[in-house]
């Protein structure tokens, strides 16, 4: 039998800066995505345990440019996730929550088609969008296609 990979981690909900609103990212350090097994800016499935509400995102490391370690103080970053409204909402956090006590999150790396079913749950509804737009192009694309192949044989 295969041993499950520990994922769940208590980390304390945070204000995302306001640069990265709308950006679709969730913040965590970097010793999270190692323990979880990913990598800089890959896909993942965020559990909140306590209720069971599920967010699609992509990670990021707070390291970009240092913008997370000038607001906030290296410990809080390492003890934080940073979520913009968005997606706090669909995690069914509170305002209240922000910066007080760690919950505990389920974050499962996505390996199959995790970039499509993170811009299908984007918070900018222009990603939503392409991506909607993308999977039509492709539905449409194979029609045209089979319907070619159909009047060729016949």
């Amino acid at each position: 039998m295969k041993k499950q990979k520990q994922n769940v981690i208590p980390l304390v909900p945070n204000w995302v800066l306001e640069e990265d609103i709308l950006m679709g990212w969730v913040v965590i350090h970097k010793i999270h995505t190692v323990k979880l097994g990913l990598k800089h800016l890959k896909h993942a499935k965020i559990k909140n345990t306590k209720n069971n509400k599920a967010i699609t995102c992509r990670i990021c490391g707070p390291g970009t440019m240092g913008r997370y370690y000038k607001r906030y103080n290296s410990e809080v970053v390492k003890t934080s996730i940073f979520l913009d409204a968005y997606y706090r909402q669909r995690l069914d956090i509170r305002s209240e929550d922000i910066s007080r006590n760690p919950i505990e999150f389920e974050i499962t790396p996505i390996k199959f088609f995790g970039s499509l079913r993170a811009n299908l749950k984007h918070p900018n509804d222009g990603v939503k969008a392409g991506a909607w737009l993308g999977i039509l192009s492709i539905i449409l694309g194979a029609l045209s296609l089979g319907l070619a192949l159909i009047l060729w044989l016949s």
